[in-house]
């Protein structure tokens, strides 16, 4: 089949999310949900923000888990770039 990615490179959903925001598709609110409303949410705080939404994703972050490589798979290591091996 082929590469799904060019050398050097993973596909990142986050790359949508740019997109999306460069097209004027999507936007982005951080702040702590004070309660869910019919139509979207009310942001925690002194203005309690309404926002409308159709969509809602629960954020945490991210944390590289590089340690639990030689447990769940055959390699000892793995890149900066977060492959195994070529392709992997």
């Amino acid at each position: 089949l082929g590469q799904i990615k060019h050398t050097g490179h993973t596909i990142s959903v986050s790359d949508v999310w740019f997109v999306a925001h460069h097209l004027g598709m999507l936007e982005t609110q951080v702040g702590e949900i004070s309660r869910f409303t019919e139509g979207g949410v009310v942001l925690a705080g002194p203005d309690e923000i309404e926002i409308s939404c159709d969509v809602l994703v629960r954020c945490t972050g991210f944390e590289r888990n590089a340690c639990l490589v030689p447990a769940i798979s055959p390699y000892e290591t793995m890149s900066r770039a977060n492959y195994l091996d070529e392709n992997v």
